[in-house]
């Protein structure tokens, strides 16, 4: 299974991010040894055709639809339907896989059938998502004096640009108690963010507090009381970060 820290590293990053946690505590924390599996899998077909593949342990069967003149694919994949994708476009199954397409070579159906080149990726696997809640807990006490505003909530987050693509958790007294893909009803914070930043953030290129003071990262409370307190938190993720540096 390839290991792609990086992406682990950002989602425990935000997770502690409810806690306004110090960036230099995500720096250290990347670097620790532990490895979260994120499994990808490239495969490539024609139009009509059908592959058995495996991610993160599950089987899947992808069968490729239709690809237009257009230069759009349709999937089916285990009997789930995609949307039509382009080069670059991404779907996410109902279990949270995600499928993009690479390329498209369109050839005309009189010469030889189209082919699509695709990929299916498991972001959040359940042995993941247990790793971080792990980590998560290990790492609380070391957040700042503003972390007792969120001692217990209903976190979503959400990966924007990747259609579907979220995670979910719960905090009591202090601890992560659940963590599962898809969306939690009735949350009281919602994070909101890219794989851009993502990936700027993990190369170090942005710093939380930048990607914060500019947008890159947000994150909103439900209800009038729960957005005064994030107001809150925000001014002290400010001054924290002011002397933390």
């Amino acid at each position: 299974m390839r290991k792609l820290r990086k992406l682990t590293c950002f989602i425990l990053f935000v997770f502690l991010l409810v806690y306004i946690v110090n960036a230099q505590l995500l720096k250290n924390n990347g670097n620790n040894g532990l490895n979260i599996g994120v499994e990808t899998i490239v495969g490539i077909l024609s139009e009509g055709d059908m592959g058995a593949y495996v991610v993160g342990g599950k089987d899947y069967e992808v069968k490729v639809i239709n690809i237009s003149d257009d230069r759009l694919v349709m999937f089916s994949i285990n009997g789930e339907m995609t949307d039509e994708l382009a080069d670059g476009e991404t779907d996410v199954l109902a279990d949270g896989t995600q499928i993009g397409v690479r390329d498209i070579l369109v050839t005309g159906k009189d010469i030889q059938k189209s082919i699509v080149q695709f990929y299916l990726v498991d972001y959040f696997s359940n042995e993941s998502l247990e790793q971080l809640m792990e980590m998560y807990n290990s790492n609380v006490e070391k957040a700042p004096a503003v972390a007792k505003f969120f001692k217990n909530e209903r976190v979503n987050l959400y990966i924007e640009k990747i259609k579907k693509a979220s995670i979910s958790f719960v905090t009591k007294d202090g601890k992560m108690i659940t963590v599962t893909k898809g969306e939690l009803e009735n949350p009281t914070v919602n994070v909101y963010t890219d794989m851009e930043t993502i990936e700027n953030i993990i190369r170090r290129e942005m710093t939380f507090t930048e990607a914060m003071e500019t947008g890159k990262i947000t994150y909103k409370g439900v209800g009038f009381f729960k957005s005064i307190k994030i107001a809150i938190a925000k001014l002290g993720l400010r001054i924290y970060s002011f002397f933390a540096h």
